[in-house]
């Protein structure tokens, strides 16, 4: 019994020696054609590598390395958390398109005014050091609602003085944007469900409006889009053919899958020579 169970183990053509100190024999005949096996294996892959290698080339031929960056249009959507939800329903509706190369520059927590944390100006300036961009399509403001830290003092939300800085740091975007030949698209924030957190929210889109027409550069609003009849905060919005689809997290201000296509599709306008898929 012991000697049948080695044998399944061990494999057809070997056989199982009492007297060998591993237990196990390899005939001959098995050994040739392992050997016989082995060189066709390796004629079968040396083969299979070479064609590999040729179509490779062929294709590098046929498409010069770089052609599809250098003709789509290349978008950016930059900025926060909420920015990022944009980017997600931008690339969906664009995906398979080669017209379009859709980039996500964002960073959820970040925002303008707690350069401490990050320094969006700074940043910006390394990505575009690595990439070019055709049209920007920027959104902050989901964590500016703060107090700003200064080098020598702090400003309080409410304070004229961090209204007139924080719009120092939204044209310094919108100016480094430009000077890199990106058509600007600065998209306002939606409304949220806390009434307190509105009305901040409502003092950085009136900022953002302002310095966006002043800068020569679009503003894509969003507050009216998602309310609801009665212009409150709406959970769920209506799409292209009236059904309603719950768009918005339990947190009151970001989006879910669904409300990140809605949007989406509202933002296709601003994106010259894309169209609006069917369903917006």
């Amino acid at each position: 019994m012991k000697a049948i169970v080695r044998m399944n183990r061990i494999g057809r053509g070997e056989r199982a020696a009492g007297g060998s100190p591993a237990g196990r024999v390899w005939t001959r005949p098995f050994r040739a054609a392992l050997v016989r096996r082995g060189r066709a294996s390796a004629g079968r892959r040396w083969r299979a590598l070479a064609w590999s290698l040729a179509a490779a080339a062929a294709l590098a031929v046929a498409a010069p390395q770089g052609a599809y960056a250098a003709q789509a249009t290349s978008i950016a959507v930059i900025g926060d958390s909420i920015a990022r939800h944009y980017c997600r329903g931008i690339t969906r509706h664009l995906r398979g398109d080669d017209r379009f190369r859709v980039s996500c520059w964002v960073h959820p927590s970040s925002g303008l005014t707690r350069d401490d944390f990050l320094d969006w100006e700074a940043t910006l300036g390394d990505y575009l050091e690595r990439d070019r961009v055709d049209v920007a399509v920027v959104s902050f403001g989901a964590n500016d609602a703060q107090r700003m830290l200064l080098p020598d003092r702090v400003l309080a939300f409410d304070d004229d003085a961090w209204a007139a800085e924080y719009e120092t740091r939204v044209d310094a975007m919108l100016t480094k944007l430009k000077e890199h030949g990106a058509r600007v698209v600065w998209v306002g924030l939606p409304i949220p469900r806390s009434d307190s957190f509105a009305r901040k929210l409502a003092r950085l889109n009136a900022i953002y409006e302002a310095r966006a027409l002043a800068n020569g550069a679009a503003f894509h609003p969003l507050w009216e889009a998602t309310q609801d009849a009665s212009g409150r905060y709406a959970t769920a919005l209506p799409d292209a053919k009236g059904r309603m689809r719950v768009a918005r997290e339990e947190d009151g201000v970001h989006f879910t899958r669904e409300g990140e296509i809605l949007i989406a599709c509202k933002l296709m306008v601003d994106i010259p020579g894309a169209t609006r898929p069917d369903g917006c």
